[in-house]
């Protein structure tokens, strides 16, 4: 089966994403103990900046996709203008403003990569807030581009994906969403 095209099962998709892993961590000198790769997407530099200084500070691994260099920093691992679609399978959440031009968040959902985005985007009405106590939604989404409501929505996806079920849960919502 072609990897990128069709639907997958669960367990594919975590051999799939475990291969892409280990080449992303290898690529951006990752630590191999760092257990979750965040892609942030945002326009405006100051938010990106403000998301990628918060994730650093709490030992999440990320990756910046940005035309500028700047947003780099001392303590981040790297900027790409464009993630190609094996190693998006590499990252566990996309950190999204929803604003910025060319992501396909149809293609980061069905390769497993959990949503962090503004509730006002084209698909907005298949979106619906990850809920433990249910067991049901497909993401985490901010109604702020505020840095601060962005963050809050980063950690309570990190808060979630601690416990086993929860994660296995959502993984398979963000799957079957399209």
């Amino acid at each position: 089966m072609n990897t990128f095209s069709g639907k997958m099962e669960l367990s594919e998709i975590r051999k799939i994403k475990e291969t892409a892993k280990i080449g992303l961590k290898e690529e951006f000198s990752f630590p191999k103990s760092v257990p979750i790769l965040a892609l942030v997407h945002i326009a405006d530099e100051a938010t990106r900046h403000f998301i990628l200084e918060g994730l650093s500070a709490i030992g999440v691994a990320n990756l910046a996709i940005s035309d500028s260099l700047d947003v780099t920093g001392r303590r981040y691992a790297g900027v790409k203008p464009v993630i190609t679609e094996g190693e998006m399978y590499a990252f566990d959440v996309l950190i999204y403003d929803g604003e910025s031009e060319g992501i396909d968040i149809v293609k980061y959902m069905k390769a497993g990569v959990v949503p962090v985005t503004s509730d006002r985007t084209v698909f907005s009405w298949v979106f619906k807030d990850f809920n433990p106590m249910k067991f049901e939604g497909n993401g985490f989404y901010f109604t702020s581009n505020n840095p601060y409501c962005i963050f809050e929505k980063v950690i309570s996806y990190l808060e979630n994906i601690k416990f086993p079920e929860d994660r296995r849960i959502l993984l398979k919502h963000v799957i079957e969403t399209f």
